[in-house]
């Protein structure tokens, strides 16, 4: 009885362990993913520059975004920012593509504090929107709110600070304006102006970061102009300037320090070459060749007198990092294509023709169809090569900003050469020729093992003779054909001349 009931208990063990085993991992699951449903999208901190804000400040607000869930992604996280009566917007809407679990993005915002706005505390209303995409792929839109609290300080500035550009490329030399305005109602005099910053990775050059000015009336501004760089190497962002005003005025010698943000990135270049094959295939390779990032890049060939697009007019590539490149590649056909050497028209994707040149400078004549209409049903003249296209790139800077570029281009010229035959296709004369060589070659080979073999096994004469009559009848026209125009009508008669030069020796051998 004591053995059953020990057996009885370990099976009673063994079946709570794997019920357990079963269980809980799904329990664990679903409080998971209750978890990760009802999280969303945190302000886990924000920061203002400059630290100390007041009346008539240019305000920088860089927002961390945190997604609090652990196996949901947000994405298409769109934020704006209601600011109320005593602020101007300057940028108070931004986007941030996606954010996976567990991971906090930053983006930045802009507000301008109104001159006449009171010290104290003003709450601002942050919206977001976003979509959820929880760990089985359900999608849920989401929109949600967050009060932030922005503080304004009794202004006590008499000198007011503005840089421009507020945006620099690393790597760049940028001519950088400070503006140093005086608020008050009294000139001041002696004044000196410096900026640093702290990371040195922003730098004046050519001269230290010391500017003089003897006299600013009320009222009025004076700017200092310095040529700086920002290291190539530098992360893109929000840099913090510290700035140094000393000066004299009726009170005596003063002195005001601040921040100012200067943004390090922006804008980029691209170089675009363009490619066009056979098939009516136009393949544009854009190189990233400034010094920023470019996200979200679209290419967009529109319709275009002159140019008819097959299949999609967009292609989306991604980001394209500096010094990277990508290729999008579009399928269209045209009713003019250049030629480098003279007027060319090509119909269809494909561009089929039949080629009459006269010479490698000459012009080209192609048929092969009607002409393709353009969108207002007219059709265009066989040349259009002047002006060329228009290809247009858009892509998202550093900055958050949606930036617009239209390249022109050309479409790939056709081959050059002296064209002496009629055909279709993009085959030129040389290689036409070429043919007509190889094909005298086969047909004399051909003859010549021929009448080889027939010597040897047949008639069985001089083989000194032989070869004098096969040098006569066979070298002798290849060598001339190789060094004259070919053709089917001479690889004929070659042929002809050749059997009768053997047949006259093994007639002439019989008798």
């Amino acid at each position: 009885m004591r053995n059953i009931s020990n057996n009885s208990m370990r099976i009673g063990f063994i079946l709570l362990v794997l019920f357990l085993a079963i269980i809980v991992p799904q329990v664990i699951a679903a409080d998971t993913a209750q978890a990760d449903y009802l999280y969303a999208a945190d302000i886990s901190a924000y920061r203002f520059l400059p630290a100390v804000i007041s009346a008539g400040d240019t305000v920088t607000l860089a927002i961390d975004v945190l997604n609090k869930g652990s196996i949901i992604n947000l994405e298409n996280i769109d934020l704006s920012l209601d600011t109320g009566n005593y602020f101007e917007s300057v940028q108070t809407t931004n986007n941030i593509n996606s954010i996976v679990g567990n991971t906090t993005k930053t983006t930045v915002l802009k507000f301008k504090v109104k001159d006449n706005t009171p010290a104290g505390y003003y709450q601002a209303i942050l919206n977001l929107s976003y979509t959820r995409v929880d760990y089985q792929g359900v999608r849920t839109d989401v929109n949600q709110t967050k009060t932030l609290t922005i503080p304004v300080s009794t202004s006590q500035k008499n000198i007011g600070i503005e840089f421009n550009p507020k945006v620099i490329s690393p790597g760049s030399q940028t001519e950088l304006s400070v503006s140093v305005s005086n608020y008050s109602s009294m000139p001041i005099s002696n004044v000196l102006f410096s900026w640093t910053e702290a990371n040195k990775v922003i730098l004046p050059l050519g001269s230290d970061n010391r500017r003089f000015a003897a006299y600013i009336g009320p009222g009025e501004k004076y700017d200092f102009n310095y040529l700086v760089v920002a290291d190539p190497s530098i992360v893109t962002g929000i840099y913090p300037i510290d700035v140094s005003v000393n000066y004299t005025d009726s009170n005596g010698q003063r002195s005001q320090t601040s921040q100012v943000g200067l943004i390090v990135g922006g804008k980029t270049n691209f170089q675009v070459s363009s490619d066009t094959t056979s098939t009516g295939q136009i393949s544009f390779s854009l190189a990233n060749i400034g010094s920023n990032n470019a996200a979200a890049v679209v290419v967009q060939l529109t319709r275009q007198p002159g140019l008819t697009i097959t299949g999609s007019d967009t292609v989306i590539i991604g980001n394209i990092n500096k010094g990277d490149y990508s290729l999008a590649n579009f399928t269209v056909q045209s009713t003019t294509l250049s030629d480098q050497n003279g007027a060319v028209q090509r119909t269809g994707t494909g561009f089929n023709r039949t080629a009459n040149s006269q010479s490698a400078t000459g012009t080209t004549q192609q048929t092969g169809g009607n002409f393709p209409n353009d969108f207002n049903g007219t059709n265009f003249p066989a040349r259009q090569s002047q002006s060329g296209f228009v290809v247009d790139i858009y892509y998202t800077d550093t900055t958050g900003e949606r930036q617009h570029i239209q390249q022109p281009f050309q479409l790939g010229t056709a081959r050059t050469g002296i064209t002496t035959t009629t055909g279709t296709g993009f085959g030129t004369a040389g290689r036409q020729q070429n043919s007509d060589q190889l094909l005298l070659v086969g047909v004399l080979a051909v003859i010549l093992v021929v009448g080889l073999a027939y010597n040897k096994f047949v008639a069985k004469k001089k083989w000194k003779s032989l070869a004098k009559y096969t040098a006569i009848g066979i070298i002798i026209p290849l060598v001339i054909v190789f060094f004259a125009p070919s053709s089917l009508s001479s690889t004929i008669l070659a042929a002809v001349f050749a059997i009768g030069a053997l047949a006259v020796f093994f007639i002439k051998q019989t008798k």
